[in-house]
């Protein structure tokens, strides 16, 4: 999504709360220049597709995206699929099912090749395809069925490779072919026929990727040169790519990434960390907000690498996590203008949006004693709460850890201990200018700011009816000066500081919810809110003493479940941190936006809001 906050404003105006979010989530040890932990949506059959396996992607001028498969071209608008194929009674369809190779001219018309009948042109407003057949007729037809790329050079004429056949050069306005490979006659001209890839750099150059090394067009001499790089055993070169500053990546078979510098012809070689001899790279594209270097796989799943570091970090498909890539084999990727990406598996296609999140994060900085912006978690725990103090002081709730200050002005925190009952915060707020009230596991502790130090209220023993009392989960402090506590067992009740007394919220058997109360927050009108671990969220009107699901009966709110917290903005909309991402509630039309890792967020996993 472009721009996440102006869709918040369309849906329930515009306000100038913009939240902290805390959440509950260790990354993995990406490099630090990663904009976000990549998160991957799907299509497959069931939503389109006429063949799982993607063998090409392309994005044309007018924003169809098409997919190139074994059984069928397919052109996706963003919410259906079309599908082109083959007729035999139909001439001016496509010439064969099994798509090998997509990519538009600057005429507008998709040019596309297929492993077993040539290649086709296709004009948009008749959706009318043209074959290229060979048909035996020297110079007027193609040099073999089998094309495995085309690439359109500066002059609108078109370079075909082929498998088993070398490269034609077409030209389209006169219909001539002129054909190079390794034979008799012209020896030298490829070092293989055996060609995967054609590309055309920023200076017009051409490259060629073929089984027998890469190989790079002199126009003067009409002729191609082998470009010299490595071992000869590593010489079947798989795919051709150009970073930002015009450098010429490429692969190999065997897993290796090598970088030509554009200044000093420089070459650099990079090897992926698997344990494999074969891992064949199959595509090279360029972080558009980073210096990253994304890297498809055929069998080992996508690949980041900070070239400066010489790290790497893998995504690979997982079961349990639905947001993972779909399959481990990579055929082709294709980053549109939107800077998505897409990436054509063996199991359908997966799409990321690459474009920064609009949630930050924050770490420790263990040298400094400062938390500064970053792109991992700011502790070694979770954070469990927050609450930022007049002072203009932030306080963190830990999970096992106590509790941190942080000083907004100098970025400098400090750290504070407690004993093991106590040592997981869940909830944070204000008593006087120099105290905080905080929900424990062992219960509810007064802390003085100053000095660290606290004392721990005592509870009546006849409040639950096990020995063992239920951990205390949030809290919150209505207006007559007395707090309300919500319990890990779905227990509320009522605290009087003055009288450090307990006394149930009400007489009402109904009032020990059947879910464990995660937060409790009161808006502007006085209605007071219960976050509940697995049963939604809950509103309690104290005036008519009646507690009630908000949410009952809507299914499609269903995946509000664990609600960890609440939050009111400038406008009375709720904003309400579960489990699974962030609602946005618009109190008077009851409408629910729901906000993922799809829209920004690194996890969908929010502790609190501040």
């Amino acid at each position: 999504m472009q721009n996440l906050f102006r869709k918040l404003v369309k849906l329930f105006h515009r306000t100038t709360v913009f939240p902290i979010l805390f959440l509950g989530y260790v990354f993995h040890t990406a490099s630090a220049e990663d904009i976000k932990n990549l998160s991957f949506s799907h299509l497959y059959i069931e939503d389109g597709l006429s063949q799982s396996t993607i063998l090409s992607i392309y994005q044309t001028t007018d924003h169809f995206l098409w997919l190139g498969t074994i059984d069928g071209l397919n052109r996706y608008d963003g919410y259906t699929i079309k599908i082109f194929s083959n007729s035999d009674q139909d001439t001016s369809s496509l010439s064969d099912n099994y798509i090998t190779s997509l990519v538009e001219d600057k005429r507008g018309y998709l040019w596309i090749g297929t492993k077993n009948n040539g290649f086709n042109r296709y004009e948009s407003r008749s959706s009318v395809f043209k074959r290229f057949i060979p048909d035996g007729d020297g110079n007027n037809s193609p040099a073999s069925k089998n094309v495995w790329d085309i690439c359109i050079d500066y002059d609108g004429s078109l370079w075909i490779a082929y498998n088993g056949q070398g490269v034609d050069h077409f030209y389209p306005d006169s219909g001539l072919f002129d054909n190079y490979r390794v034979d008799g006659n012209i020896m030298g001209r490829l070092p293989s026929n055996n060609v995967a890839r054609i590309f055309l750099d920023r200076t017009n150059t051409l490259w060629l990727a073929t089984q027998n090394g890469l190989a790079r067009y002199n126009r003067k001499e009409d002729r191609f040169i082998l470009f010299p790089f490595g071992e000869s055993s590593d010489l079947d070169v798989k795919t051709i790519s150009q970073s930002r500053r015009g450098d010429i990546w490429f692969s190999t078979e065997q897993g290796n990434l090598y970088r030509i510098r554009v200044d000093t012809q420089e070459i650099k070689k990079y090897r992926l960390p698997v344990n494999s001899r074969l891992c064949s790279i199959r595509s090279i594209l360029f972080h558009p907000y980073t210096n990253q270097v994304l890297v498809g796989t055929y069998g080992f799943g996508l690949f980041l690498l900070n070239p400066q570091e010489e790290t790497f970090t893998q995504y690979v498909h997982d079961a349990r996590e639905p947001t993972s890539l779909s399959n481990n084999y990579i055929i082709d990727m294709h980053i549109d203008k939107s800077n998505v990406l897409w990436i054509g598996t063996l199991k359908g296609v997966n799409k990321c949006d690459l474009k920064p999140g609009k949630f930050s994060l924050f770490r420790l900085k263990k040298e400094s004693r400062k938390i500064v912006k970053t792109d991992v978690s700011p502790f070694d725990n979770f954070i469990t709460t927050v609450y930022k103090d007049p002072q203009n002081n932030v306080w963190f709730g830990l999970y096992g850890n106590g509790l941190v200050q942080l000083n907004r002005q100098s970025g400098q925190i400090k750290e504070y201990r407690f004993s093991k009952g106590i040592a997981t915060i869940w909830d944070i707020i204000p008593d006087e200018k120099s105290y905080l009230w905080l929900a424990c596991d062992e219960g509810l502790v007064h802390f003085q700011k100053k000095s660290g130090k606290y004392i721990k209220a005592t509870f009546p023993n006849n409040l639950w009816l096990d020995e063992k009392r239920p951990s205390l989960r949030c809290l919150l402090k209505e207006p007559a000066g007395t707090l309300l506590l919500g319990f890990a067992d779905g227990t509320l009740l009522r605290y009087s500081p003055q009288k450090d007394a307990f006394t149930p919220l009400s007489d009402k058997a109904n009032f020990r919810l059947e879910k464990g109360i995660f937060n409790i927050f009161r808006d502007r009108r006085g209605t007071i809110w219960i976050g509940t671990d697995g049963g939604g969220l809950y509103s309690y009107d104290s005036s008519a003493d009646t507690i009630e699901s908000f949410f009952a009966g809507i299914d499609s709110l269903r995946w509000i479940q664990r609600v960890n917290a609440v939050r009111e903005d400038h406008y009375g909309n709720l904003w309400v941190a579960t489990s699974r991402g962030l609602a946005i509630v618009n109190l008077k039309t009851k409408k629910v936006r729901r906000f993922s890792t799809e829209n920004g967020l690194p996890n969908n996993f929010i502790y609190a809001i501040e």
